[in-house]
C-alpha cells in the first residue's frame, strides 16, 4: 500500500492523494472577461513597429543586393533579418490561458486536486474541470 498516491504521516495516519483532473475540451461559447491593460497593448504595438521598421530597411538592402548581384549584401541582410522576423513572430504567437472551473454539483466533491501538490477545497460539492483556451487579448486596441 506504500505507493505514490498514499501518504503516511508521523502518527501513522494514511492519506490518499487525489490524482489531478486531466485537461478537457472547453465549453462552446466560453467568454472570459479580463481587465484591459492599455500599457501592455501600447508596448506590444511598439514591439511590433520598431523591429518592423528595421526589417523594412534590412529587406531593402536585400533587394539592392539582389539587383546589384552582390552576394555579401544579400547574405548579411538575410542574416540580419532572421532575428527580427523571429522576434516579431514571437510577439504574436497565441498565448494560452489555463481556466479552472468549479461548478456546484450534488454529485461532485469538496476537494479537488489541481496539479502536483496543489488542491482546491470548496464549501459545497462542486464538479471541477480545467482546460486551455487561446488568449485573444492580442486583438485589443488602445482606448
Amino acid at each position: 500500500m506504500e505507493d505514490q498516491s498514499v501518504y503516511i504521516d508521523e502518527i501513522g495516519r494514511m492519506y490518499r492523494i487525489k490524482e489531478p483532473i486531466p485537461l478537457s475540451e472547453p465549453p462552446k461559447g466560453l467568454r472570459i472577461a479580463r481587465t484591459s491593460k492599455p500599457w501592455s497593448t501600447y508596448l506590444r504595438m511598439l514591439g511590433t513597429v520598431i523591429p518592423a521598421f528595421f526589417l523594412m530597411y534590412v529587406l531593402l538592402f536585400l533587394v539592392i543586393g539582389l539587383i546589384s548581384l552582390e552576394p555579401v549584401i544579400v547574405l548579411m541582410s538575410g542574416l540580419c533579418s532572421v532575428p527580427l522576423v523571429i522576434f516579431i513572430l514571437s510577439l504574436h504567437k497565441p498565448r494560452l490561458v489555463h481556466v479552472q472551473l468549479a461548478v456546484p454539483d450534488e454529485m461532485g466533491s469538496e476537494a479537488h486536486a489541481i496539479s502536483s501538490g496543489v488542491s482546491l477545497r470548496t464549501p459545497m460539492k462542486t464538479k471541477f474541470s480545467r482546460f486551455l483556451v487561446k488568449d485573444d487579448s492580442i486583438l485589443d486596441v488602445p482606448p
